[in-house]
C-alpha cells in the first residue's frame, strides 16, 4: 500500500466513524415511534385503572365508610375535599367522569333502584399527592335526604 492508498483509507476510515458516531447520537436522542391502543390507555389512565381493578373485585363497594353529609347538589370539589379530610382551598380537581362499577353480571341481579353502580370518579391533586376519590350520593330514608359514600385511593407512579 502507498502512501495515498493509506491515506484514503485512513481518511475513509474517519468518515465512517464520524457517520457512525452521528447516527448514534440521534438514535439515542430519538425517541422511538409507538403505536398506542386503547388498552394502554386503560393501564395509564388512574380513573379508569382503578375502575377495571374494582370491577375485578367482587366484594367491592364493602367496607366501612364515614358518611359526608353534605346535600346532593353539592359541588364535587367539597365533597372530594371532606372525603380527604382537607379544606377545599387545598384540593384542585384534574378531572371528574361518571364511572360505572360492578362485579362480572351484578348489575343485572339486582332490579333497578335497589343498588346503584354509577359513581362519580374525581382525580384530585392535594397536598398529600395525587388521588382519585369516588364518591356516592345515597339516599337514606332513616336520615333525609342521605349522604356521600366515598373511598380514596393513593396513585401509584405509573
Amino acid at each position: 500500500m502507498n502512501a495515498n492508498q493509506k491515506r484514503g483509507f485512513y481518511l475513509g476510515l474517519l468518515f465512517a466513524v464520524i457517520f457512525l458516531g452521528a447516527v448514534l447520537l440521534m438514535v439515542r436522542h430519538h425517541r422511538p415511534f409507538v403505536i398506542r391502543d386503547p388498552i394502554d390507555r386503560i393501564v395509564r389512565d388512574p380513573i379508569d385503572r382503578i375502575v377495571k381493578k374494582d370491577s375485578a373485585n367482587e366484594y367491592f363497594p364493602n367496607g366501612m365508610f364515614i358518611p359526608i353529609h353534605l346535600p346532593e347538589t353539592a359541588p364535587i370539589a367539597e365533597v372530594a375535599s371532606r372525603a380527604l379530610g382537607q379544606s377545599i382551598t387545598n384540593v384542585t380537581v384534574l378531572d371528574t367522569r361518571q364511572v360505572h362499577i360492578s362485579y362480572g353480571d351484578a348489575d343485572k341481579l339486582f332490579p333497578p333502584g335497589i343498588r346503584d353502580f354509577n359513581y362519580t370518579a374525581v382525580l384530585v391533586d392535594s397536598s398529600s399527592g395525587q388521588k382519585v376519590v369516588l364518591l356516592q350520593f345515597q339516599q337514606n330514608s332513616q336520615h333525609p335526604p342521605g349522604s356521600w359514600w366515598s373511598r380514596v385511593y393513593d396513585l401509584e407512579p405509573k
